[in-house]
């Protein structure tokens, strides 16, 4: 019920409040406010460090989309995954899809998420389901790909 609770809230949270877009509000109203210098400098920080990097992706990879339902289920019937598929999500975004694979008893699902805050997202969702999806943080194209026998990316 919690999970749920968290998952539901969740999917609204990031479906309207894109982090960057969320943190960038955060620094243009701090910076208005009447605040010690070294908090500004603290919070301009924070922003450098979990925004760009999700801009980056943005820019040249791909910007997050949820998945829609009709979709998930024709990645499921195309996929078909077994009990020893070793699956993995190239652009996980939230984690909601390589989890509910993981939940088909794949023996491994993994999916690699390149923008920061949206990886943070990924693994906090991730505490919340049952299965056992790995989400990573890092650029697909520089990972090792041959050992999963099951590849997929929602564009």
């Amino acid at each position: 019920m919690f999970a749920n609770f968290i998952c539901c809230f969740g999917k609204w949270c990031y479906t309207f409040f894109m982090f960057e877009v969320l943190l960038t509000l955060i620094l243009a109203v701090s910076v208005s406010f009447d605040l010690n210098i070294w908090l500004k400098v603290l919070i301009f920080c924070v922003w450098v460090i979990l925004v760009l990097p999700g801009m980056y992706a943005m820019i040249f990879g791909a910007p997050y989309v949820r998945s829609l339902k009709r979709k998930n289920s024709a990645i499921f019937e195309l996929g078909n995954f077994q009990k020893g598929d070793r699956v993995v999500d190239l652009g996980c975004g939230d984690g909601v899809l390589i989890g509910r694979i993981a939940e088909k008893g794949v023996s491994s699902a993994v999916g690699y998420e390149l923008s920061i805050p949206t990886f943070l997202f990924a693994k906090w969702l991730s505490i919340f389901r049952k299965g056992k999806a790995k989400i990573e943080y890092g650029n697909f194209w520089k990972k090792d790909l041959t050992k999963f026998n099951k590849i997929f990316c929602f564009l």
